[in-house]
């Protein structure tokens, strides 16, 4: 980060680095009702075994892999 050198460059960093919080603070909002979700989910009854998610999740990796790949 540059160094402020007056009023209005510290006005610029400020609120920067509020935007930047903000930001995080939004990530952080919907990962935690992505779990609530989750665990609702699961406490339910709807959740699936250990070793289908992380078949479904080497199959998906695999795919994201292929796409990228270029040859």
């Amino acid at each position: 980060m540059r160094r402020a050198k007056s009023w209005r460059d510290y006005r610029q960093v400020l609120l920067r680095l509020l935007e930047d919080r903000e930001q995080r603070y939004q990530k952080l909002a919907e990962l935690q009702e992505k779990i609530t979700v989750g665990i609702e989910s699961l406490d339910r009854g709807e959740g699936m075994d250990g070793e289908t998610m992380l078949t479904q999740l080497k199959v998906e990796i695999e795919r994201r892999e292929a796409r990228q790949d270029p040859s």
